[in-house]
């Protein structure tokens, strides 16, 4: 058996391409076609605690000015400027914490699949590599 890859996350032979980082996966090399790499959309992981923060503060100064505490005239210039700026707070540190993630992609039994994800170029690059040799070597002995 010849063996193109083995490390923490993957390990790659003649027959089988296997994940193990972040949840197990196996793929058989002889399904695998159109192996490329890609930049995946962003994504902010932190999005939901972010909202549910907004609509909490939205409800306590909602019935802060239902009690009477805030004079009439004032909600809803108050309220309005409240979200917009706890708003603009959740994008701006949504765009401070997203990491750009790099995926593997394939074609496995006539659809597109995402094979790995990782913010590690280089070992996104490795990974590929070994996978491309792999999908190669099962092509020669067919």
């Amino acid at each position: 058996m010849t063996v193109f890859y083995r490390g923490r996350c993957a390990y790659i032979t003649h027959e089988v391409f296997q994940v193990r980082d972040p949840e197990s996966a196996a793929y058989l090399i002889r399904e695998l076609s159109q192996v490329h790499m890609v930049q995946a959309e962003p994504t902010c992981g932190t999005l939901l605690p972010r909202a549910a923060s907004i609509g909490a503060g939205a409800v306590a100064f909602i019935a802060a000015a239902a009690r009477g505490e805030l004079p009439a005239a004032a909600v809803w210039p108050l309220l309005s400027l409240a979200v917009i700026t706890l708003s603009a707070t959740m994008l701006a540190g949504c765009w401070r914490s997203e990491r750009q993630l790099y995926e593997l992609r394939a074609i496995c039994r006539g659809r597109v699949v995402c094979l790995f994800r990782t913010p590690d170029k280089q070992l996104l690059g490795q990974i590929g590599r070994a996978l491309q040799r792999a999908v190669e070597h099962n092509l020669d002995e067919r």
